[in-house]
């Protein structure tokens, strides 16, 4: 709120100097030196010049904005080795208080500050800074994209000192595990052992408990006596509570069998065989696990569950749920949309018209070979009328064109006008694209694809030409202008964020 007011300020403060400065110059320069004498009335200069300046104050004084904290980023991409650390960082300060000026609105200001914020820690990596500031931009690097692994070491080496975490550094461990799908069986032990140790189970603490039991680590027997009987009195049967279930068996004695019927009961309902087939083979080994005796009568009792739930009528849908259940096939395909019937039945009027087409081919058809069976006389006498008809036609066209042709002459005006249309040439309208690359294997072009679209570029397209000494050139293109400023602007913006190396602007007609 603080950055909006203040860019708000920021602006109109430029806008009443310019106007002040500006506006009043030059009417003082058109009242008192170019016409001293001359008396009328300026509201029109004024609003034009207020116009100028608010435009100036505000559109311009944030480009000029953009602009120098783009020069002062690009002066930051190649810091010499030999340069003062703390110059550098001084430097990455100052320009990351630029985002927060009232040049730029607190949206704008937030994406450049990530940008800065990113360069700013592969710096520090880069002079293996590891204090409590480096730590804190760090921190700030990987929440702006948590996916950047090269800012996780520091930050887990500040973890791993041995002293009590609070709550939000659990909870960044947990969005590191999170991205990584509980890879590092070492960080999930740990916190594992602390919710553990504070006695946690809940929805975020959860996954780590399962996925410490499916590693095997030295507290999974702990772990299991104290979320298994939770599971339980909980009579939790979904996916994830199953998942801990099967991961808990070999913790298990072997006289415990409410935990594998359960699992026995899920195998034979086979609900799990399409969406996750590694717990339907878990619950399938603890089925297997169980007495025949048994096994046949959990396969039994789902039997005949499956029965009694095809003659049991439920009313599972209420009338909003319907409705919502329409829209969904609709927008699914399941079922055909009014456009889609009004598409049905544009096709079937095209059919309709192809066979009626056939059909008139078909009878001019039969009219020749009825034709080719007459006599002689018959056949001259048709051949005959048919020409004298022809000859009517154009004797009427030619008599039209010639009655045209003389309004035309005692109207001379309105044949200059329409000399003057045929003669204006047709503006040809274009569309402007960026090509930053050709090369000449296909293999080539889909990688620098791969590459620009995991820069977060989008409509990149690829157009393939023949060579002239052989083979084809692949020219990797992106975008779509309608305007060539449009075009070099975004252009320009490539370069200078290092998403491209070079460029130029492909102008084609639209057809």
């Amino acid at each position: 709120m603080l950055q909006l007011l203040k860019f708000i300020l920021g602006r109109l403060g430029a806008s009443f100097l310019l106007l002040i400065s500006f506006g009043y110059a030059v009417l003082y320069i058109v009242h008192e030196i170019a016409l001293p004498e001359a008396s009328f009335d300026d509201i029109s200069i004024q609003w034009v010049l207020g116009g100028i300046s608010l435009f100036f104050g505000c559109f311009a004084y944030g480009l000029v904005g953009e602009q120098k904290f783009l020069n002062s980023l690009h002066g930051l991409k190649k810091i010499p080795s030999a340069a003062n650390p703390e110059e550098a960082i001084a430097r990455f300060e100052e320009l990351i208080d630029f985002t927060f000026c009232s040049y730029f609105l607190p949206r704008r200001g937030r994406k450049l500050r990530a940008q800065v914020i990113l360069r700013y820690a592969e710096y520090l990596l880069s002079v293996g800074l590891d204090d409590s500031r480096s730590v804190q931009v760090y921190l700030k690097a990987f929440l702006e994209d948590p996916r950047q692994v090269r800012f996780r070491a520091p930050l887990l080496s500040l973890f791993s000192k041995g002293r009590e975490l609070s709550e939000q550094e659990i909870d960044l461990l947990l969005i590191m595990l999170k991205v990584e799908d509980y890879q590092d069986h070492f960080m999930v032990r740990h916190l594992a052992a602390i919710f553990l140790r504070n006695r946690q189970l809940n929805e975020r603490t959860e996954p780590v408990f399962l996925k410490a039991v499916q590693s095997k680590g030295e507290s999974s027997e702990e772990i299991v006596r104290f979320v298994l009987p939770q599971l339980l009195a909980l009579k939790r049967f979904d996916e994830s509570a199953l998942q801990f279930f099967a991961a808990s068996l070999p913790y298990l004695p072997l006289e415990e069998k409410q935990i594998r019927q359960v699992l026995a009961r899920n195998y034979c309902e086979g609900i799990w065989q399409g969406s996750d087939p590694a717990l339907h083979e878990a619950c399938g080994r603890a089925f297997s696990e169980l007495e025949p005796d048994l096994q046949q009568r959990i396969e039994s009792e789902v039997e005949e569950g499956r029965l009694s739930s095809k003659l049991k009528k439920i009313r599972l849908f209420s009338r909003e749920d319907v409705r919502q259940l329409d829209r969904l096939k609709k927008r699914l395909g399941i079922t055909r949309s009014p456009w889609e019937v009004l598409r049905a039945f544009k096709d079937r009027i095209v059919r309709l018209l192809v066979l009626l087409f056939k059909k008139i081919v078909g009878l001019f058809a039969d009219g020749l070979i009825y034709f080719g069976r007459q006599r002689l006389g018959m056949k001259l006498t048709a051949l005959t009328l048919v020409l004298l008809g022809v000859l009517f036609a154009v004797s009427v066209k030619e008599f039209s064109k010639q009655k045209t042709v003389k309004q035309e002459a005692v109207t001379p005006e309105h044949s200059e006008k329409s000399a003057t249309k045929l003669k204006k040439p047709r503006a040809v309208k274009k569309v402007h694209t960026i090509q930053v690359a050709a090369v000449t294997t296909q293999k080539q072009a889909d990688r620098l694809v791969r590459d620009l679209k995991k820069k977060g570029l989008e409509e990149i397209y690829v157009v393939k030409t023949p060579r002239q000494s052989g083979g084809n050139w692949y020219k990797i293109r992106l975008g779509k202008f309608f305007k060539e400023e449009d075009a070099l602007k975004f252009a320009q913006k490539l370069i200078t964020d290092k998403t491209v190396k070079n460029y130029f602007i492909i102008s084609l007609p639209i057809s």
